[in-house]
């Protein structure tokens, strides 16, 4: 009779920093780059893809509780970003190219968005400016004080004053 083998043990797993195991150190690791490239994108294909972590883990990910804390703090870092972005683009414009000729851009202009704004100033200021069942109710003649008082900042801005951003709009 051929004499067995014995069964290999499994090494117990190496434990790194504070007790975890390398897996859980990777893990925690993949998190917070998915975690990182989601407040800058706030898309989470577009993260796990960044990470390089399939969406499906993600979303086992999101069925823990401190996960899914630190995830809703990104989210709303994303936010922020998003809301500073839509403020730039209404209250300082975008250039854009104009005058194509033969392929050729003849120049630029500035453009605002004012729907951009109308957004901004309905979630700043709700009772003002709110849509009611798709009828705005915003105040025309503040909403329009409002306009002015945002182009002369800007206007003020390009003159050469301080060079900082408008009155409400910094880092944070």
């Amino acid at each position: 009779m051929a004499k067995r083998k014995p069964a290999k043990r499994k090494p117990a797993a190496k434990r790194g920093k504070r007790g975890k195991t390398t897996a859980q150190l990777r893990t925690a690791a993949r998190q917070r780059a998915f975690l990182a490239a989601f407040s800058r994108t706030f898309s989470l294909a577009g993260a796990a893809r960044i990470a390089k972590v399939a969406t499906k883990t993600v979303y086992l990910w999101l069925e823990r509780e401190e996960f899914r804390r630190k995830y809703n703090r990104a989210a709303n870092v994303a936010g922020h970003f998003l809301e500073q972005e839509a403020r730039r683009r209404a209250v300082r414009g975008v250039e854009r190219q104009v005058g194509w000729y033969q392929g050729q851009a003849g120049g630029t202009e500035r453009v605002y968005s004012d729907a951009l704004l109308v957004r901004l100033l309905q979630a700043r200021m709700p009772e003002l400016y709110r849509d009611k069942g798709g009828q705005q109710t915003y105040d025309r003649a503040e909403l329009e004080s409002e306009l002015e008082t945002l182009l002369r900042e800007y206007a003020r801005l390009n003159a050469g004053g301080s060079g900082g951003p408008p009155a409400g709009e910094g880092a944070g």
